[in-house]
């Protein structure tokens, strides 16, 4: 005895192929609105992405510290009477609200990175022991590379500060002696002419590097 095969029901209500479309296209949108916001601590070009494995070895310096994987989530919620309002700014609000949810947790995760990683070398300032806000900047100068690419494009380094800490320092900025610009000046000066000869020494390690055959 034959079983006869059950027969799909037709649902008219229901558009699979553009459901699973919206699927791909969000997870895309969301994948690069991460990426912008990402871009804002560090250089698109300086970020690595794992394909697999959970964190950066490094045999040869086992003095770096380990790079391990870090979780990251975020949620929203949608109400019931916009989905039947058929109220579209939800789209905005959904993106918005992961978006921020994901940065706010990589902003922590970035700070304390360079926070520890700092503090294990000594490579850090005492703003109060430094005397002025300025003072402090010009010493945080002092302690760091600049770096250069292949094009000889030098990058300054970037200053994050929360509002009150960037006022002290334009506050403090603008009291200072023209002699303690001038440091500044001669310091970016130095710390450039570095940067492009590290370049240089870079580069002599490769064979005919830049030559077009």
């Amino acid at each position: 005895m034959k079983t006869a095969a059950k027969k799909i029901r037709a649902n008219y209500f229901s558009d699979e192929l553009g459901v699973e479309e919206f699927h791909r296209s969000f997870v895309k949108l969301l994948a690069q609105m991460q990426k912008d916001a990402s871009s804002k601590y560090l250089r698109p070009e300086n970020t690595h992405r794992f394909k697999h494995g959970g964190q950066w070895a490094h045999p040869a310096a086992p003095n770096l510290l380990p790079g391990e994987m870090n979780a990251h989530s975020a949620q929203t919620e949608v109400s019931f009477d916009k989905i039947v309002n058929h109220d579209l700014t939800v789209i905005d609000q959904v993106f918005s609200e992961l978006v921020e949810g994901l940065e706010r947790q990589f902003a922590s995760m970035v700070y304390s990175t360079v926070s520890a990683a700092a503090e294990a070398v000594g490579n850090t300032v005492d703003a109060k022991a430094a005397g002025s806000p300025y003072e402090a900047f010009v010493k945080m100068l002092e302690k760091i590379q600049f770096s250069s690419d292949k094009f000889g494009n030098v990058t300054l380094p970037t200053v994050h500060l929360g509002p009150e800490a960037f006022k002290a320092l334009q506050k403090s900025a603008a009291e200072a002696s023209p002699e303690a610009h001038q440091r500044v000046e001669a310091i970016k000066a130095g710390k450039t002419a570095e940067a492009l000869e590290r370049e240089v020494e870079r580069k002599a390690r490769f064979v005919c590097y830049g030559e077009v055959k």
